[in-house]
């Protein structure tokens, strides 16, 4: 009888192994379920607050779009009418794409329009793409307050970790347009571990780029230049030979400001060979122009004027007006300083043609500047005075509070025009730095293989020459012992058999003669000495030595003096200072080629590798029962 207590713990114990038995055969089951189930419950979740949610906008300023405007881009592009199907709506945006240069102002109209008119109709994932798009357009455009009121929008909607990352560097971006360097830092910070984590190659060079910038308008020049570093690091891993120029350029731009000049030219230079790589006109002529600026800072002007000719020669010949005004603006502060008046005059009139053409007020008044001193240098005090009153009263109607503001906005297009074309042309290499990551695995594996298969090899190899070496042992032992019988018949005076053919009837008497005297040891022994004792001639002699052995006469003298050779060296085995040349004359041979070729071919290794194994413990071994 099991005592109660006993009876009960057995049971509970059959339960709790019949639980492990039951929860072992469900595990995948329930594995499926515990990945299956929360997407499911999430997709049905978001279907119905899709359907529930309210169309609330805070921010009416950005979306209160008129009557005429929504009509125009409604005739325009009829698949934005109120009464288009939702599945049509869908692939219409799925389908819309936008420069990512320099995005079209029409394009945000368009995506206004949409979530507008058909907000109730669209899912919740297509808005926060739409609200995206959108807040990408303004930060091209440089509209901060268009930016951050679409980002205030996306926050009525729940947002994955690399959604939340994107919003917190256009937020970013639009702060540090607005001059707000701190606030966009700590957004920058927010969203940069994001994108390093998913290596979002494409935004990680952005907010790199984004961050040296930052640094530098801050003129905290290292950090800058460590941020561009960075950008650089990330565009060559995408092969984005368009975004390394730019960088490279405003390495430069941050080096010139740190009154690094050398290091500024030479980074203006990496900048201006990519561009001519791209054929990119308006990078090149803006490097080039750089480069020009710095010589004349370092009042090396005949440089400087070569570059500044270059860089408007380009801007010539592509129509950038406002790349050919700074070249004429410059090349006249460039002839001034260098004492060329003439041809400071000359650009400085070719610049006041060109901004002519051009609402540029603040230009005009250095232009005008400039040529007034060149004009008093050169003694025209009365023209010189006249042009200083012009520029002064220029100058007063600039400082207007609205004319200031434009000039701004015209001065920010023109770099904008600079540096952002083709700036983010990298989604195809975005998965770039991951296959470079595989391939270093893979071939880390491939040496790791070829590690083992060389070890192995060598192992075989070495297993190999030592089985080798015993057999080469075995057919001396034989050897040896076909020699002393062969001694003993000629010491014996045994008459060979006369019922033998001609032929081996010969070959005996060869043999007794290599055997008895050794005549293979000479280097001069040949055919005919052997046929000479042996009263034959050598035809014969070839004959018989073919016909007994299957080897012709110089391979069978070669075989007697390799064997000679192990002999020699096995006797020799104890000897650690063994000269193998010494070995190779007394056996007979001439020359190191031919000794090591011979010995190769019938003991299949070379001589140093069997006198190795003959000093080995194998080799003493064998010598010792010997």
């Amino acid at each position: 009888m099991i005592p109660l207590f006993q009876d009960k713990m057995l049971k509970i114990i059959w339960f709790k192994v019949n639980q492990l038995i039951i929860v072992r055969k469900t595990l995948p089951i329930l594995l499926i379920f515990y990945f299956l189930i929360p997407p499911i419950v999430n997709v049905s979740f978001a279907y119905q607050n899709q359907e529930t949610v309210t169309f609330e906008l805070e921010n009416m300023d950005l979306f209160n779009l008129s009557d005429s405007s929504i009509s125009i881009l409604q005739e325009q592009f009829p698949m934005i009418k109120k009464n288009l199907a939702t599945k049509d709506l869908e692939l219409f945006l799925e389908e819309f794409e936008i420069d990512q240069t320099l995005p079209k102002e029409e394009d945000a109209e368009i995506l206004k329009v949409i979530y507008v008119q058909h907000n109730k109709k669209l899912k919740k994932q297509t808005k926060i793409n739409l609200l995206l798009k959108l807040a990408y357009i303004y930060n091209r455009q440089i509209k901060s307050k268009e930016v951050i009121a679409t980002l205030e929008e996306l926050k009525h909607y729940d947002l994955s970790e690399s959604e939340l990352a994107l919003s917190q560097y256009y937020f970013g971006l639009a702060e540090q347009d607005k001059s707000n360097f701190e606030t966009a830092l700590s957004y920058y910070l927010k969203a940069l571990p994001v994108f390093e984590k998913q290596k979002d190659q494409k935004n990680l060079t952005g907010i790199y780029s984004d961050l040296g910038r930052l640094y530098n308008s801050n003129k905290d020049y290292k950090k800058s230049i460590n941020y561009y570093l960075k950008a650089v690091s990330t565009a060559e891993t995408m092969m984005d030979t368009s975004l390394i120029a730019k960088t490279y350029s405003n390495i430069g731009t941050t080096y010139e400001r740190m009154q690094e000049d050398e290091l500024a030219i030479e980074f203006y230079i990496k900048g201006m060979e990519l561009s001519k790589v791209l054929q990119d006109s308006l990078k090149l002529a803006q490097n080039l122009l750089n480069i020009g600026n710095v010589y004349t800072k370092l009042k090396n002007y005949p440089k400087a004027h070569e570059y500044y000719l270059q860089s408007l020669v380009i801007c010539q010949q592509k129509n950038i007006a406002y790349g050919k005004l700074l070249n004429y603006l410059n090349m006249g502060f460039n002839a001034k300083d260098w004492g060329k008046y003439d041809l400071g005059l000359a650009m400085t009139d070719s610049g006041l043609q060109q901004i002519d053409l051009m609402d540029l007020p603040l230009e005009k008044v250095s232009l005008l500047q400039n040529k007034s001193e060149i004009l008093a240098n050169m003694g025209k005090f009365e023209n010189a005075y006249l042009l200083l009153l012009e520029a002064e009263k220029l100058e007063k109607e600039i400082f207007d509070q609205e004319k200031q503001a434009r000039i701004e906005e015209l001065t920010v297009k023109y770099e904008t025009t600079i540096k952002q074309k083709e700036l983010e042309n990298a989604n195809l290499q975005i998965k770039s730095s991951e296959q470079s990551i595989r391939f270093l695995i893979i071939l880390f594996c491939l040496i790791l293989i070829a590690t083992a298969v060389l070890v192995a090899f060598y192992r075989s190899r070495a297993m190999k020459i030592k089985a080798l070496y015993l057999k080469n042992l075995e057919i001396l032992a034989t050897y040896k012992n076909n020699r002393s019988s062969i001694k003993k018949q000629i010491d014996e005076k045994i008459i060979p058999n006369k019922n033998s053919d001609q032929f081996e009837q010969l070959f005996e008497q060869i043999n007794h003669l290599l055997i008895q005297e050794e005549a293979y040891k000479d280097a001069d022994f040949n055919l005919n000495s052997l046929a000479q004792q042996v009263k034959s001639n050598s035809k014969y002699v070839s004959q018989a030595i073919q016909q007994e052995t299957s080897k012709n006469f110089n391979t069978y003298i070669n075989h007697l003096r390799v064997m000679e050779a192990q002999k020699l060296i096995q006797e020799s085995y104890k000897d650690i200072n063994l000269n193998l040349t010494d070995v190779m004359y007394a056996c007979g041979f001439k020359s190191r080629s031919t000794f090591y070729t011979a010995f190769q071919k019938e003991t299949g290794m070379s001589p140093k590798q069997y006198k190795d194994l003959a000093l080995s413990d194998i080799g003493k071994q064998f010598n010792d029962t010997d």
